[in-house]
């Protein structure tokens, strides 16, 4: 079921060493000292890898059954007890079964997956229902996973592993919980429980004698997670009343779902010493230290994925077809109600793609222009220094930019018209950045009659001279904009025109032949995703890309102009 050779498996099994199987480092916690890793070496990286993919298609399918066979396992349900390591299941799944509650306990496992030994993993294959593994396949099982006779942190087969081990654990405090009135749930290590009763369950946790707030773990916790083979961490046992913070896996739950406030203040403090200068610095250990923007484009992503999940509209149901115009709708819903936070999370985006980026940035008309490009410059690219690194490392030196759903509704849609208000715009999007952009922002359109509409509207625009045909046309700051190149005597064309048009309408797939239309009969014909997917890309190298070279010289152009003649006078 691995698909791996007997002989590779039988190395990893019973010939690799410890230090060839696997690293071990550290790395900081969070709120201090250290958190150890041991990460095995690729070769039974990959092994683990696949093993873990199949182990969570078995669990999904198992936990679907156990919640509802009608229930299509697309949507998030109440009725799932651990959100740890999962599609569809995060932090924020968990938080929200605890939102505004009277109390809030939390208690952490220690030592969670080290507590999981050789012995449990075997013995789990051999005696669950669902497996029962021969006696020798349990074994090796284990032997692939484990490692010093424990579950290592940082192999990819731990966290399911851990779940299939953990769920008596999660049946038992389930059940303690509800008959307390009580809610639970579990993240990793990290157990939560909840209710709005006047009194708290002393079998979950209880008050130290003669204090008032001072709460340990009850003896019927304490119990059950013992004899599931587990301890509770003491440290990391705390109680949480309404007129305090209250917290579940780090996300506010007093009144609504969300960030701590100070979390939230010192993004939004980042994100505008980014704008105004360029960098933007966090505090460790009494230090200022620079923090890198695309951390804080994670910390930001973490915050918009938390409000927005308070709107719970999902879309894992809708049909593709609906999707773009279900998520429009949503978006604009979210907007509305966040409309300063969607406006500093929208300059973000823009900063890091358009003002801020480290590479010179390619925007088509849809993605798959980028795609052709890159395999272009990967394949012919020695010939253009600006776009490839010519010493040897086979580094592609532009970004392409990439049209999801995201950045479709809060930056530039696909397609050429939704060019024109990025266009016309651009000073605007830009405002609120005070630094010098580092990069080129460079547009490519097609020679048809749309891309010329765009070519107009850019030229009338920022008053540039675009009937003069030229290779590229600087329009203002960083921007720029490259036509297709037109061969001898044609007056149209699409990038996939670029393609030698005998090699191209010969392409075949399953009998079915290419268009370049967006509307078409996909039991006669395939369209572009699927030409870049499984032709040009898995044989960029044996295509003739002799029209592209116009194109990539053209690009390299805007390149050269913006570090010669338009950098040093910004």
């Amino acid at each position: 079921m691995l698909e791996e050779q007997t002989k590779v498996l039988s190395y990893w099994l019973y010939k690799a060493t410890p230090a060839q199987k696997y690293i071990e480092y550290r790395i900081p916690k969070k709120n201090g000292g250290w958190r150890h890793i041991t990460a095995p070496q690729d070769g039974l990286k990959r092994i683990q890898g696949k093993l873990a993919r199949l182990l969570a298609e078995i669990y999904n399918d198992l936990e679907q059954r156990r919640i509802d066979h009608a229930f299509d396992g697309l949507r998030v349900s109440d009725c799932v007890l651990s959100h740890g390591f999962k599609d569809k299941y995060s932090i924020v799944t968990n938080a929200s079964v605890h939102v505004g509650r009277r109390f809030v306990f939390n208690t952490d496992l220690e030592d969670f997956f080290p507590s999981i030994s050789f012995g449990r993993v075997r013995a789990f294959f051999i005696a669950d229902k669902n497996f029962r593994l021969t006696p020798p396949v349990a074994t090796m099982v284990a032997q692939l996973v484990c490692y010093q006779n424990k579950l290592p942190q940082g192999a990819p087969t731990s966290p399911i592993i851990s779940n299939y081990i953990a769920h008596i654990l999660d049946i038992a405090l389930n059940k303690m919980a509800r008959a307390g009135n009580c809610s639970y749930s579990r993240y990793a290590d990290d157990l939560t429980f909840s209710t709005n009763e006047a009194i708290f369950p002393s079998a979950i946790a209880r008050l130290i004698g003669g204090t008032t707030d001072r709460w340990v773990a009850g003896d019927g916790l304490l119990s059950r997670v013992c004899a599931s083979g587990f301890r509770v961490n003491h440290d990391k046992t705390r109680m949480q009343l309404p007129k305090s913070r209250q917290e579940a896996t780090g996300l506010t739950v007093n009144q609504s779902l969300n960030v701590a406030v100070a979390y939230y203040k010192l993004a939004r403090s980042m994100c505008d010493h980014l704008f105004t200068g360029g960098t933007c610095f966090e505090k460790k250990d009494g230090k200022w230290e620079r923090f890198p923007a695309h951390k804080l484009q994670g910390r930001m992503d973490f915050i918009y994925s938390v409000r927005r999940s308070r709107l719970r509209i999902t879309l894992d149901s809708v049909s593709k077809k609906q999707h773009p115009i279900a998520y429009r709708e949503r978006e604009t819903k979210f907007c509305e109600q966040q409309k300063s936070f969607a406006t500093l999370y929208k300059n973000l985006l823009n900063y890091q793609s358009f003002h801020g980026m480290d590479k010179p940035i390619i925007v088509g008309e849809g993605i798959t222009d980028g795609l052709y490009i890159s395999a272009a410059i990967k394949t012919v690219g020695v010939h253009f220094p600006k776009l490839f690194d010519t010493a040897g490392t086979g580094e592609v030196l532009v970004s392409f930019y990439k049209h999801s759903d995201k950045r479709k509704f809060y930056q530039i849609g696909e397609g050429a018209s939704q060019l024109k208000p990025f266009i016309t715009e651009y000073t605007k999007i830009m405002e609120p950045f005070k630094t010098k952009p580092k990069q080129p922002v460079i547009l490519v359109v097609d020679n048809d009659d749309e891309g010329r509409d765009v070519l107009k509207v850019a030229g009338n625009r920022w008053k540039k001279d675009v009937k003069t045909v030229a290779p590229f046309y600087h329009l203002v700051s960083n921007l720029y904009i490259v036509p297709i190149p037109l061969k001898a005597g044609i007056t149209n064309a699409a990038i996939e025109d670029l393609f030698n048009p005998i090699w191209l309408a010969a392409q075949d797939i399953n009998g079915r032949k290419f268009t370049k239309s967006n509307d078409y009969d996909s039991a006669t014909h395939f369209g572009k995703a699927e030409l870049v997917g499984q032709i040009v890309r898995p044989n960029r190298t044996t295509i003739t890309w002799t029209d592209f070279l116009p194109l990539l010289q053209a690009i390299q152009g805007a390149i050269l102009d913006f570090e010669v003649n338009v950098a040093p006078s910004l």
